[in-house]
């Protein structure tokens, strides 16, 4: 089920805030700029990335942890980006694996959250 809340997504409750984005390493509006701006070491990972690995990243999901509390999640699901709204970016088979991917991802990272708790 999904559910809808208004809101700003980079003020939300949860740990990891996931986002599509493409596989140039370009992250120069929406989401994924308001990202860059609010944490921005979590761009020279995915720029990194990017450029060693260009459109290979298709359909994966690549973690970032930046700070004690918070994961952004690089949903890799489009290799072009852009405003035609003639143009559909996004590879919705790519976004579908890498939702997957991150759905195991979280699982881990829940797992080493209270491992860590447990230790203290």
């Amino acid at each position: 089920m999904i559910k809808v809340i208004d809101g700003n997504l980079l003020d939300a409750s949860e740990d990891i805030i996931g986002h599509q984005t493409n596989t140039k390493g370009v992250w120069g509006s929406g989401i994924a700029k308001a990202i860059k701006d609010r944490y921005p070491e979590a761009y020279p990972l995915y720029r990194l990335s990017c450029h060693e690995h260009g459109d290979k990243l298709l359909g994966l999901c690549q973690t970032t942890k930046v700070n004690k509390k918070r994961v952004i999640a690089n949903l890799f699901g489009q290799t072009a980006y852009g405003r035609d709204k003639n143009i559909t970016y996004t590879d919705y088979n790519a976004l579908k694996t890498a939702l997957e991917s991150l759905k195991l991802q979280s699982l881990v990272i829940v797992w080493h959250y209270l491992i860590t708790l447990a230790a203290v």
